[in-house]
């Protein structure tokens, strides 16, 4: 289990009664844990072997690690997400350069605290993972002709005024991008450029591996 467990009020009665159905015990794992896991898969995917930065916007928070093929330098996991942003600034379906512009400014305040420790180390990549970043890659492949699994920051500055443009998300008729996550853009869409800007990054790579395939590669090695 991750944010979703370890934020929800009913946590424990749902995970009793899921391991009651499951018969196998539930562990919810930090935010540390969650981004240790993240970069093992990531890492596991990129060639380069030098330090670098994978960045993980999921539903309920958002994950950092910093580290190299041999070592984890840093691990961040602050607790906003395309999801809970989607009900705190687009619960009405609304997307305007007003309710954008406070979730990136809440999101560069939830940013701000760790940014010192997420900015000491020289990155030679950075790379991000999971459904938001991967779905805006591919929106701006098709809609910009970025190169494939690569995220530009000019990229995202185009979308924002596309979706602003479009006004209301029952009108985003992206077909390169599930319905269920069409609703939730607007909000990862504004975590997505609050990172890029608070850490100046130009460019990411996207990667397939996430969590899953880094706790795979963990229960391998313990086998």
């Amino acid at each position: 289990g991750t944010s979703t467990l370890r934020l929800a009020n009913n946590s424990g009665d749902f995970i009793r009664a899921a391991e009651d159905i499951l018969q196998i015990p539930i562990h919810v794992i930090s935010g540390d844990e969650e981004a240790r896991y993240i970069f093992l898969g990531v890492s596991n995917e990129i060639i380069n072997k030098e330090l670098g930065m994978v960045i993980d916007i999921g539903g309920g928070s958002t994950e950092f690690a910093i580290g190299d093929k041999s070592q984890l330098l840093v691990t961040a996991s602050i607790e906003m997400g395309c999801v809970n942003y989607y009900e705190r600034f687009f619960a009405d379906g609304k997307i305007d350069s007003e309710n954008v512009r406070a979730a990136e400014k809440a999101a560069h305040l939830e940013l701000e605290p760790h940014l010192q420790m997420l900015s000491k180390h020289t990155k030679n990549w950075v790379a991000g993972t999971s459904g938001t970043l991967q779905s805006l890659a591919i929106l701006a492949h098709h809609l910009f002709d970025d190169p494939v699994n690569t995220l530009r920051s000019a990229s995202l500055v185009e979308l924002k005024e596309k979706l602003i443009h479009t006004g209301h998300v029952k009108d985003l008729n992206f077909e390169n991008i599930d319905s269920n996550r069409r609703a939730i853009l607007p909000a990862g869409l504004a975590i997505a450029m609050a990172i890029f800007t608070i850490l100046d990054i130009e460019q990411i790579q996207i990667c397939k591996s996430a969590l899953c395939e880094g706790l795979l590669l963990e229960l391998s090695e313990n086998l």
